[in-house]
Protein backbone atom coordinates (compact mmCIF):
# COMPACT_ATOMS: atom_id res chain seq x y z
CA UNK A 1 0.00 0.00 0.00
CA UNK A 2 0.49 3.50 -0.42
CA UNK A 3 1.46 6.27 2.29
CA UNK A 4 -1.11 7.74 1.58
CA UNK A 5 -4.09 5.02 0.72
CA UNK A 6 -7.10 5.83 2.86
CA UNK A 7 -7.66 2.16 3.59
CA UNK A 8 -4.35 2.38 5.79
CA UNK A 9 -6.27 3.70 8.87
CA UNK A 10 -10.09 1.98 8.88
CA UNK A 11 -9.68 -0.73 6.14
CA UNK A 12 -12.05 0.40 4.56
CA UNK A 13 -12.15 0.04 0.77
CA UNK A 14 -12.15 3.24 -1.16
CA UNK A 15 -13.91 2.32 -3.95
CA UNK A 16 -17.61 2.27 -2.16
CA UNK A 17 -16.71 5.20 0.26
CA UNK A 18 -20.18 7.39 -1.48
CA UNK A 19 -22.13 3.91 -0.79
CA UNK A 20 -21.27 3.44 2.42
CA UNK A 21 -21.20 7.21 3.78
CA UNK A 22 -24.65 7.49 2.26
CA UNK A 23 -25.98 4.58 4.38
CA UNK A 24 -24.40 5.82 6.95
CA UNK A 25 -26.46 8.90 6.75
CA UNK A 26 -29.98 7.01 6.13
CA UNK A 27 -28.75 5.36 9.40
CA UNK A 28 -28.15 8.03 11.35
CA UNK A 29 -31.79 9.14 9.61
CA UNK A 30 -33.32 6.04 11.43
CA UNK A 31 -31.84 6.28 14.43
CA UNK A 32 -32.95 9.66 14.83
CA UNK A 33 -36.12 9.26 14.64
CA UNK A 34 -38.89 8.07 17.17
CA UNK A 35 -38.27 4.86 18.61
CA UNK A 36 -38.85 1.83 18.18
CA UNK A 37 -35.81 1.92 15.29
CA UNK A 38 -34.32 -0.20 12.62
CA UNK A 39 -31.92 -0.07 9.99
CA UNK A 40 -30.81 -2.91 7.52
CA UNK A 41 -28.69 -2.18 5.11
CA UNK A 42 -25.10 -3.64 3.28
CA UNK A 43 -22.92 -1.58 5.53
CA UNK A 44 -25.16 -0.61 9.05
CA UNK A 45 -27.57 -3.64 10.63
CA UNK A 46 -29.58 -2.23 13.40
CA UNK A 47 -31.49 -4.35 15.01
CA UNK A 48 -35.01 -3.37 16.30
CA UNK A 49 -34.27 -1.05 19.21
CA UNK A 50 -35.08 2.06 21.47
CA UNK A 51 -31.91 4.60 20.78
CA UNK A 52 -31.59 8.32 22.65
CA UNK A 53 -30.93 10.76 23.44
CA UNK A 54 -32.71 11.84 20.44
CA UNK A 55 -31.25 15.28 18.35
CA UNK A 56 -32.57 18.44 19.47
CA UNK A 57 -33.24 19.12 15.75
CA UNK A 58 -36.25 17.84 14.25
CA UNK A 59 -36.59 15.40 12.56
CA UNK A 60 -32.70 16.03 12.31
CA UNK A 61 -29.55 18.11 12.68
CA UNK A 62 -29.20 19.64 9.28
CA UNK A 63 -26.72 17.72 7.48
CA UNK A 64 -24.00 19.35 4.97
CA UNK A 65 -22.28 17.39 2.56
CA UNK A 66 -19.20 18.31 0.34
CA UNK A 67 -18.54 16.96 -2.63
CA UNK A 68 -16.17 17.43 -5.60
CA UNK A 69 -17.00 14.44 -8.32
CA UNK A 70 -20.08 14.45 -10.03
CA UNK A 71 -21.50 11.23 -8.72
CA UNK A 72 -20.80 12.94 -5.63
CA UNK A 73 -22.54 16.25 -6.27
CA UNK A 74 -25.99 14.51 -7.27
CA UNK A 75 -25.20 12.46 -3.84
CA UNK A 76 -25.50 15.66 -1.35
CA UNK A 77 -27.93 16.90 -4.12
CA UNK A 78 -30.15 13.51 -3.29
CA UNK A 79 -29.63 13.49 0.89
CA UNK A 80 -28.07 16.43 1.89
CA UNK A 81 -29.78 19.78 3.75
CA UNK A 82 -26.84 22.22 2.49
CA UNK A 83 -23.70 21.81 0.62
CA UNK A 84 -20.32 22.85 1.16
CA UNK A 85 -17.46 23.46 -0.59
CA UNK A 86 -13.91 24.40 -0.33
CA UNK A 87 -10.38 25.03 -1.88
CA UNK A 88 -11.54 25.75 -5.45
CA UNK A 89 -12.02 29.13 -7.92
CA UNK A 90 -15.34 30.45 -7.49
CA UNK A 91 -16.80 29.51 -10.78
CA UNK A 92 -16.06 25.78 -10.24
CA UNK A 93 -17.62 26.56 -7.06
CA UNK A 94 -20.35 27.88 -8.30
CA UNK A 95 -20.65 25.01 -11.03
CA UNK A 96 -21.02 22.46 -8.09
CA UNK A 97 -23.24 24.45 -5.93
CA UNK A 98 -25.35 24.12 -9.13
CA UNK A 99 -25.09 20.72 -10.04
CA UNK A 100 -26.04 20.05 -6.20
CA UNK A 101 -29.29 22.42 -6.75
CA UNK A 102 -30.09 20.55 -9.66
CA UNK A 103 -29.51 16.97 -8.39
CA UNK A 104 -31.98 17.88 -5.29
CA UNK A 105 -34.32 19.32 -7.37
CA UNK A 106 -34.37 16.07 -9.74
CA UNK A 107 -35.23 13.73 -6.47
CA UNK A 108 -37.95 16.19 -5.77
CA UNK A 109 -36.75 18.44 -3.46
CA UNK A 110 -36.55 22.23 -3.98
CA UNK A 111 -33.06 22.41 -4.79
CA UNK A 112 -32.73 26.41 -4.63
CA UNK A 113 -33.15 26.41 -0.76
CA UNK A 114 -30.43 24.45 -0.46
CA UNK A 115 -27.67 26.25 1.76
CA UNK A 116 -24.15 26.43 -0.11
CA UNK A 117 -21.42 26.78 3.01
CA UNK A 118 -17.97 27.71 1.70
CA UNK A 119 -14.62 27.21 3.43
CA UNK A 120 -11.49 28.39 2.94
CA UNK A 121 -8.04 29.61 3.97
CA UNK A 122 -7.42 33.15 3.44
CA UNK A 123 -4.52 34.33 1.52
CA UNK A 124 -3.79 38.11 1.44
CA UNK A 125 -1.79 39.62 -1.18
CA UNK A 126 -0.71 43.34 -1.26
CA UNK A 127 -1.61 43.36 -5.17
CA UNK A 128 -4.88 42.14 -6.74
CA UNK A 129 -4.91 38.46 -8.24
CA UNK A 130 -6.53 37.84 -11.57
CA UNK A 131 -10.09 36.39 -11.42
CA UNK A 132 -9.30 34.08 -13.96
CA UNK A 133 -9.09 30.93 -11.94
CA UNK A 134 -8.88 32.70 -8.47
CA UNK A 135 -9.36 30.77 -5.05
CA UNK A 136 -12.07 32.08 -2.39
CA UNK A 137 -10.65 34.38 -0.46
CA UNK A 138 -7.07 34.47 -2.31
CA UNK A 139 -6.13 38.24 -3.45
CA UNK A 140 -6.71 41.50 -1.55
CA UNK A 141 -8.74 42.05 1.35
CA UNK A 142 -11.56 43.61 -1.20
CA UNK A 143 -10.96 40.60 -3.67
CA UNK A 144 -11.76 38.61 -0.76
CA UNK A 145 -14.57 40.67 0.63
CA UNK A 146 -16.20 40.67 -3.13
CA UNK A 147 -15.89 36.69 -2.53
CA UNK A 148 -18.34 37.19 1.06
CA UNK A 149 -20.84 39.48 -0.47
Amino acid sequence: MSPFDPTDVTGTPFANRGRRGAEYIAAMKALWAPDPVEFHGDFVDVPLTEFGPKPVQQPHPPLYMGAFAPVALTRAGRIADGFTACCAPVDAILAMRSAVQDAATAAGRDGASLPTVVRCLVNRTDEPLPDEGRPVAHGTWDQIHEDCV
